[in-house]
């Protein structure tokens, strides 16, 4: 048992399994997967095993593949800087096979790339580009391919 000090952040690193909610002895959901100090009580872990796949390339104006790229995929839901911050996944674009990969749970997403080093204030810009970029559905064990144009600063 965790002394109830502060709060912890409740992570699953494990591929295919993702964290799909905490749910408090009160019946509240935590959806920030943070547990607050006064839980005291034991609390219930769901994790998921449906997620589902990305494959995102990245080409620049011209259509000619980038690989020196970074790719955000934020949930659509997201709302705020805060909303962005705690759902974006970000990964680089895999020089042998030209994307970028992500295991995701099912949602719909929106997707972005951006130059790499990666750009100062990246989730900020991200905040602001989200809706320009590719609109993405993860649906159970599904996969999806994107192919995403630069988002230059």
């Amino acid at each position: 048992m965790l002394p109830p000090s502060s709060d912890y952040l409740a992570m699953v690193g494990y591929q295919g399994v993702y964290l799909k909610e905490i749910r408090t002895p009160d019946g509240r959901i935590l959806t920030n997967h943070r547990v607050p100090a006064d839980s005291t009580s034991a609390i219930q872990v769901v994790l998921g095993t449906d997620a589902g796949s990305l494959n995102a390339s990245v080409t620049d104006r011209d259509a000619k593949p980038i690989v020196n790229a970074l790719v955000c995929v934020v949930p659509a839901s997201s709302q705020t800087v805060e909303d962005v911050a705690a759902g974006a996944v970000c990964n680089s674009v895999d020089s042998g096979t030209g994307s970028a990969s992500f295991e995701l749970p099912p949602d719909r997403y929106f997707a972005v790339a951006f130059p790499e080093p990666e750009p100062p204030g990246r989730m900020q810009r991200l905040f602001y580009t989200r809706t320009g970029g590719s609109l993405i559905v993860i649906e159970p064990n599904g996969s999806a391919v994107a192919s995403l144009t630069l988002s230059h600063p």
